[in-house]
């Protein structure tokens, strides 16, 4: 009983200590529970929070897992909870509430780096005849590297930390024992929890294995393979419920590869291993990084011994080394590093997979303790100090981000632990000094790591994400709960927040997108280009607002758009209801919906295309007007009228502006088109006389700058003031001015032939549409998936889309009983697959049992 408790008392240890070093570190920074500053740094402010919220809605049976209304209009929530939510810890947030989503995430992340710790020290105790501090000690250095403190933010990514010592440790038992119960369970738990990260540790598990098989020198080493083979294709079959929607959604998606721009990559240098090895070497996460490989001294001294240490085989040390010379290709070379990724160069947050190297430096450590020798160690710990002074000294300022203060740091937590390591460690004072000095340079390193996020990205106020929730929540338009809620927050806290505060909007920012309907949504007049992982609804018109049934605006101060009523205030927010939004299905001509293609350069031409649809109207060419604007001002030295339009050299932040005066015929609703072509502008500020009416980045939001609604012909004075660097070009600034009565006419006409009794569950769509003939379907603007399934009148129809933006069912003449729902393509066969797999696994383990075999669980 006694040595019961002693052996759970070292798992609690690797538990309990890696989080009480996050807990102090984050204390450091003013981040803890409930405190005024959130944990919400960075990604987890518009994504990770929301997600985290949308995901608790799930567990309390409110939405599906399948399919979500408020991301983007609607999205395959599978596909988003496979990148963003997997994980056996994800679930916690269904314990605390919506105003508690910044606690959650604090719990959360301290939670996975705790079982970081525990899962490694589980592995090395298991695999490695060290001594239990030994073990413990390499458990938490691991569990806090670095790359998981400084992506902290990223939350979806830690899981991996816990999971990829339980699948090396199935790889190991195959080899070693032939046992592959740990091994299926482990890579099964990788593939369900993130598909991404599952990439890269697939890779990395393959050159792994093959270097173990040689270096160990498996005999029939040919049926080893094949049989390995077949236990990572059977587990990864198994997990077919998530698997093979996600590959079809990536597949309709079609993200583009990334290409090479040159052979090494950006900002490496000759001493990044050193330097970033060194105690609070951070460097940022956007742009020019390096990788993060912190694992703490005392396991990088262990480590690099490892390899001169003459008692371990020479053939085993050159295979670890050319595992470590994977990893390193690709910090180094572009090739590699793009391999490593998936082919997709990260925008920010690179070198995703350096989180293998902490690993695998912990693992030789690991090795090196088995066969220690003191006086090696520490003569490698002099070599490891000396040349971080001289790649310190000798870079010539090429690592800006290493001060004095990390190298005297480094140096003296390096001279105090090789001293006693030096003394041999026979003593429990010695034993109990290395440990608490490890510790406390680990929390040092942690608490650097915190500061470095917090300068470079902020951890922002707890209010800014909390304080405006109340005045949204009662701003919504009160609906039924079978009805959608369509709202656009011009003054929002965040992207997402339509997951948060369950309602759908074009606003959204992920990495899991409908790539199809975005990119038709870019060529609406909405902002989302590039590999679409932004989709924003700032400056588009009010045909749109109609179309897409956006039913109330809230925004900071009056919404001046025609039709848009103000309703309430709700703290600091004006509460605009629209007026002539319309219902999300209406009853369309199907040919010319299924033959409507939309223009890549006309977004006004395809408004007024989708607006006559729904009227059964002629496009009409009077709706939209452009007018030219008389440029009376520029301001600053650098800006220039051209041909093609403005053109700004040398450009000063801020201090670069221009005038123009425009006239706005009666009866029109008037947007000044402000289009850049290319260059860095960070910033533009619009004032309509000395009102400031729109301050925005113009890489995030539409063109069309909302000037307001005019009964009468009104002269503008308009003024523009600019920020940013370098150079920049825009289109010659006009004049857009939507005919109010002519939209009004076509709005009313619409209004006929809307579906009122569409009844919209959790995935499914219910109603009943009376038509005068075979030749019409009703089009949903949702946005068109394959996943969609409809049934009339019981039998099931094909569904249709109008050039993958909206959704289209065929309708018969007379009375037609809809029945739609969504379900991600893949989903059914992947489930079976997962029955299959994972049945098959338990019949083979017990079959294995009754047969006087142990059960193979690891």
């Amino acid at each position: 009983m006694v040595k019961k408790l002693k052996n759970g008392s070292w798992y609690l240890m690797s538990f309990i200590l890696p989080i009480t070093i996050v807990i102090i570190a984050y204390a450091s920074n003013g981040i803890y529970w409930g405190s005024a500053h959130s944990i919400l740094a960075s990604g987890a402010f518009t994504q990770g929070a929301n997600f985290l919220a949308s995901f608790r809605e799930v567990l309390h049976g409110k939405n599906s897992l399948w399919f979500n209304w408020q991301a983007g209009f609607g999205l395959n929530y599978l596909a988003l909870y496979s990148y963003y939510l997997g994980g056996i810890v994800t679930p916690l947030v269904g314990l605390f509430s919506k105003n508690q989503i910044s606690n959650a995430f604090y719990v959360i992340t301290i939670f996975k780096i705790g079982l970081a710790g525990l899962s490694s020290f589980s592995y090395l105790k298991y695999q490695f005849k060290i001594k239990r501090y030994q073990q413990l000690l390499l458990a938490i250095s691991y569990a806090t590297m670095s790359f998981g403190l400084v992506n902290a933010e990223q939350i979806m990514w830690l899981d991996v930390l816990y999971i990829l010592p339980l699948i090396v440790w199935g790889v190991d038992q195959w080899i070693e024992q032939q046992r592959w119960g740990l091994l299926f369970i482990s890579w099964f738990l990788m593939l369900v929890t993130n598909f991404y990260i599952a990439f890269m540790v697939g890779l990395f598990i393959g050159i792994y294995y093959l270097m173990k098989l040689i270096t160990l020198k498996v005999q029939q080493w040919w049926i080893n393979i094949g049989q390995f083979i077949g236990i990572m294709l059977w587990s990864t079959i198994s997990s077919g419920v998530i698997i093979l929607p996600v590959i079809l959604s990536l597949s309709r998606n079609k993200m583009p590869l990334s290409s090479m721009n040159g052979i090494f990559t950006d900002r490496s240098g000759l001493w990044d291993l050193p330097v970033k090895s060194m105690i609070g070497a951070y460097d940022g996460t956007k742009f020019g990084t390096t990788p993060y490989i912190y694992v703490g001294l005392i396991v990088l001294i262990y480590a690099v011994s490892y390899f001169f240490n003459r008692q371990i085989a020479r053939c085993v040390r050159v295979g670890y080394a050319v595992l470590l010379l994977s990893l390193i290709s690709g910090f180094y070379l572009q090739f590699f590093n793009l391999t490593w990724q998936g082919w997709h160069f990260p925008a920010m947050f690179l070198y995703r997979y350096s989180f293998l190297w902490s690993f695998v430096m912990m693992q030789l450590a690991a090795y090196e303790l088995e066969v220690m020798v003191s006086r090696l160690e520490a003569k490698i710990g002099i070599i490891l100090g000396s040349v971080m002074l001289v790649a310190t000294v000798g870079s010539f300022n090429h690592y800006h981000f290493i001060s004095i203060w990390n190298l005297v740091a480094t140096l003296l937590f390096l001279i105090v632990e090789v001293l006693l390591i030096f003394s041999g460690l026979n003593k429990k004072v010695a034993i109990g000094s290395l440990v608490l000095v490890s510790i406390l340079e680990l929390t040092i390193n942690a608490g650097l790591m915190f500061k470095g996020v917090a300068t470079e990205w902020h951890y922002p106020s707890a209010s800014l994400f909390n304080e405006p929730a109340k005045a949204i929540k009662e701003g919504l338009p009160k609906i039924r709960n079978d009805r959608l809620r369509r709202v656009e927050n011009l003054d929002s806290i965040s992207r997402d927040d339509g997951l948060r505060f369950n309602y759908g909007s074009a606003n959204f920012f992920s990495s899991v997108t409908n790539r199809p309907f975005e990119q038709s949504l870019n060529q609406l007049g909405f902002r989302s280009t590039g590999s679409n992982l932004n989709m924003t609804y700032g400056n588009n018109t009010l045909v749109m607002d109609s179309i897409l049934g956006i039913q109330t605006n809230l925004a900071l101060q009056p919404v001046d758009k025609y039709g848009f009523q103000m309703a309430t205030r709700s703290g600091k927010f004006y509460v605009s209801n629209n007026q002539n939004a319309l219902k999300n299905g209406i009853v369309v001509e199907q040919k010319l919906a299924e033959n409507k293609k939309l223009s890549k350069t006309d977004n006004l031409g395809n408004q007024n295309q989708l607006l006559s649809l729904v009227a059964h109207t002629s496009v009409t060419k009077r709706l939209f007007k452009s007018f030219p604007v008389q440029l009376t001002g520029l301001t600053g030295s650098t800006g220039q009228t051209a041909e093609a339009g403005l053109e700004f050299k040398n450009l000063e932040n801020g201090n670069q502006s221009l005038k123009l005066s425009v006239t706005v015929p009666k009866n029109q609703q008037a947007y000044l088109s402000l289009f850049k072509m290319q260059g860095n502008i960070s910033q533009i500020s619009v004032y309509k006389g000395k009102q400031l009416i729109e301050n925005y980045n113009p890489n995030l939001v539409g063109q069309y700058i909302n000037l307001g609604s005019f009964k009468q012909r009104t002269n503008l004075n308009i003024s523009i003031r600019l920020s940013g660097t370098g150079t920049a070009q825009f289109a010659r600034p006009t004049l857009i001015t939507l005919n109010e009565k002519i939209f009004q006419r076509q709005i009313e006409l619409a209004r006929k032939y809307q579906a009122t009794n569409l009844k919209y569950g959790k995935r499914t769509i219910k109603g009943n549409i009376t038509t005068n003939n075979d030749k019409q379907a009703l089009l949903l603007t949702i946005p068109a998936d394959p996943g969609w399934e409809a049934k009339i009148n019981g039998k099931q129809v094909a569904v249709k889309t109008v050039d993958n933006l909206f959704t289209l069912v065929p309708l018969n003449s007379g009375k037609n009983q809809l029945t739609m729902k969504y379900v991600p393509t893949g989903l059914v066969i992947g489930a079976w697959l997962t029955i299959l797999g994972l049945s098959s696994f338990i019949f083979v383990q017990i079959w294995r049992r009754y047969d006087n075999e142990d059960l193979d669980l690891g």
